[in-house]
């Protein structure tokens, strides 16, 4: 802070303390004044008060235009008033009202007229009047010494009060300054709030459209989901129904053609074979298309086990041998026999190499394909290579996408549909490994895949350790076996296998062990240190076991839940066996002779006429005598066993042409007494395994009960392993 503005600031305070002395200047000429009105010639105090009045009054009249002019005059009148009053009174010791003019100086003009006025003070106080010893107080020097050192004294005080003044006043206007800058940041702020709450209630207003069209966006996601769910699910039902009869038609004219003439030109048995043959690939394709439907959805079962990789390749290789034959190629095997075992679906790591190793086969024209097997760290890499004429490096990144090839005259020349790399790689990942593809034009391509090994220490589990006498030794090298990965045990409590199959398939982090009542739960539990019961329960009633568990060592949480085994799915419907469209010639023969062995007349329920058709032709192929009822739809089905009482019924169960579909069969032979022994063989081309439910509910208990931290672990662990469904509810 700059000096001027500290004395501006100081003059300014000492102006506004004019008016504070002057009043009570006044006060005391006026009490002067009225003490005795009678003696008003001078020498007398009212003289004294009416001057000491006039001085005020001029003082005042000046202050605010000239204000340090009006402090010095009414220094200089306190002074002289205090030299005529010691004149006039000399007896009364007002010699010591000289230090009121010092400390008025002090208070209205500043340091400098203090001192100035403390030095005439002094002056006067000297050389002023004294009775009985001529002029001043020389004749008294205590009183002297006193008077100035209480003079002085003041006038130094007041000095250093100057100063600390100054020093508050710099402080006051230091914060003074601070606080009106901090008022001016303050009102920029409030200027940028407020910019920024217009900015947030536009950008509120943008969020709500934005969560308009999410909402849409999210509705159409679930349309299209749905879409695609039906999809999935009709597929099987649109596709396998027309294939079937394809499939079924081609099977009889190439098995018996004596069924349609005594003799067939063998042209047209050949054109016969390659429908046949094309139809077989259409099927395949359906089963590709459900395939990777259920692997992007999640649902694709997965039941891993210890297996050697060696034994893979070579069913791979004998499957594909053939392909390579026939178009004079060569297969080669380079896979250890001693590779460490690959814990995998078996059946899945087959079908992902089947699918490399008919690519190369398809797209190579001379040389050949290889198969090498390594191990690098804790992944079993597996390359599969071609001579065949190569890719350009900017059409692989779309090869693993579903029925995308090199270029468009790839499926024209060699065929295939595309969906193979997109099968391998959805199970490849689903294994925790990844697949990739290396390929330049005219050199060939290589598709490789990895998969971890860590999990083969699951095989290692079970040893057994001992103490001898021996002392101990710490151990001088580090282990190097791999780390042991123990899986939490869990009892199922089932009669078949159902449920067990699909926790050894979908649960990979739990070790399922079986047995087979409930009462035998209770010593498996404690056997193998169970971290669960799982209780297939069909009646729901899971939570009745609490009262027949025994009392074990483990009180382990129950889950109660309802995975029904094939035969109780056909118990559920009331039927004898299932058959998935297509259905082959012995396939059909085969279920006959299981469900009714003895059978004579049949009923078949299709609302397709030629699948009825194409029925009728295969149980008129047959050795036995098959008298054959056909039935359009569910009605004239329950017509026909009414009056006839077949042996066997054959029924589709989707008849979306017919009033009766077969649903409504099974329920009416359900109720229906006398139709209820007849045996029934359900052919649809609606798959039961591949249903999206197999349970609709699961209870959780426990022996002693749920204490709060339970119930919230338990619905922690619930919540973050089921996720939300969009539209849950519609499906």
């Amino acid at each position: 802070m700059q000096e001027r503005t500290v004395d501006d600031l100081q003059r300014e305070l000492r102006e506004a303390l004019l008016p504070w002395v002057l009043v009570p200047l006044a006060l005391v000429g006026m009490a002067l004044t009225v003490r005795d009105p009678e003696s008003l010639p001078p020498p007398s105090t009212s003289a004294l008060g009416l001057g000491i009045m006039g001085a005020a009054i001029i003082v005042w009249a000046l202050k605010g235009r000239k204000p340090a002019i009006a402090a010095w005059i009414m220094v200089a009148f306190m002074l002289l008033t205090v030299s005529v009053a010691w004149l006039w009174f000399p007896q009364s010791q007002v010699y010591y009202l000289v230090i009121i003019p010092v400390a008025a100086a002090s208070l209205t003009l500043g340091r400098s007229a203090c001192l100035t006025v403390s030095l005439a003070s002094s002056a006067l106080v000297i050389v002023g009047p004294s009775p009985g010893s001529g002029l001043g107080l020389r004749g008294d020097p205590s009183t002297l010494a006193i008077l100035l050192g209480a003079l002085w004294g003041l006038a130094i005080m007041l000095c250093a009060a100057q100063r600390s003044q100054r020093t508050l006043i710099s402080w006051s206007w230091q914060g003074y300054t601070e606080a009106r800058r901090h008022l001016e940041v303050a009102r920029d702020r409030q200027a940028e709030l407020k910019q920024v709450l217009e900015d947030l209630a536009l950008a509120n207003r943008e969020t709500i459209r934005l969560n308009e069209m999410l909402s849409a966006a999210r509705r159409a996601l679930e349309e299209a989901r749905r879409a695609k769910e039906e999809f999935v699910a009709n597929v099987s039902h649109e596709l396998r129904t027309p294939l079937n009869m394809i499939i079924g038609f081609s099977d009889m004219i190439l098995d018996t053609p004596e069924t349609y003439a005594h003799r067939l030109p063998g042209p047209l048995l050949a054109d016969v074979a390659a429908i046949r043959r094309n139809s077989e690939h259409l099927s395949e394709l359906v089963d590709d298309v459900l395939d990777l439907s259920e692997a992007d959805g999640g649902s694709m079962q997965i039941l891993k086990e210890q297996t050697s990789f060696y034994g893979i390749a070579e069913e791979a290789q004998d499957t594909v041998m053939g392909l390579f034959v026939k178009k004079g190629l060569t297969l080669e095997l380079d896979v250890p026999e001693e590779l460490p075992p690959l814990y995998c679906d078996r059946t899945r790591i087959r079908q992902v190499l089947l699918n490399l190793l008919s690519n190369a086969a398809r797209f190579t024209e001379h040389g050949g394909a290889w198969v090498r097997a390594s191990v690098t760290g804790h992944l079993l890499t597996v390359s599969v290579s071609d001579s065949g004429p190569g890719m350009a490096p900017e059409t692989l990144d779309r090869l693993f996408e579903p029925f995308q090839q090199g270029d468009p005259s790839i499926r024209r020349r060699y065929g295939g549909s595309g969906l193979g790399l997109a099968i391998s790689k959805r199970l490849v990942e689903m294994h925790g490994g990844r697949i990739w593809i290396e390929s330049k034009l005219g050199l060939g391509t290589t598709v490789s895949f990895a998969l971890p090994l860590g999990d083969a220490a699951l095989a290692l589990a079970g040893g057994q350790r001992w103490f001898g006498d021996q002392p101990y030794e710490p151990r001088a090298r580090s282990v190097q076996l791999p780390p042991l990965h123990t899986r939490p045990r869990v009892v199922v409590v089932e009669k078949g296998t159902a449920l067990l199959r699909l926790l050894e398939r979908f649960a990979q982090g739990l070790e399922p062990v079986a047995a087979p009542t409930v009462e035998e739960a209770a010593h498996v539990v404690e056997a193998h240190s169970a971290s669960a019961l799982v209780i297939n329960d069909a009646s729901g009633e899971g939570a009745d076991v609490l009262g027949r568990l025994s009392r074990t060592a483990f009180s382990v949480p129950i889950f109660s839940c309802w995975v029904p085994e094939r035969e109780a799915s056909l118990d559920r419907l009331g039927a004898q066996d299932y058959l998935v469209k297509p259905v082959g010639r012995q396939a059909l023969f085969e279920a006959i002779e299981r469900v009714a062995p003895g059978a004579k007349t049949i009923v078949l329920a299709d609302d397709d006429a030629e699948a009825r058709r194409l029925f009728g032709r295969m149980l008129a192929s047959a050795e036995r005598d098959y008298v054959v009822l056909p039935a359009r739809d569910g009605g004239r089905a329950l017509e026909l066993m009414h009056e006839r009482s077949p042996d066997l019924l054959l029924l589709d169960l989707v008849m979306p042409q017919a009033s009766i579909d077969g649903f409504e069969v099974l329920r009416v032979l359900a109720r229906d007494p006398e139709l209820t022994a007849t045996p029934v063989i359900i052919l649809s081309a609606k798959d039961p395994e591949r249903e999206p439910l197999v349970s609709r509910s699961m209870m959780l208990s426990r022996q002693d009960g749920l204490s709060p931290r339970d119930l919230a672990d338990a619905l922690q662990a619930i919540v973050q392993s089921l996720k939300p469904r969009f539209g849950a509810g519609a499906s």
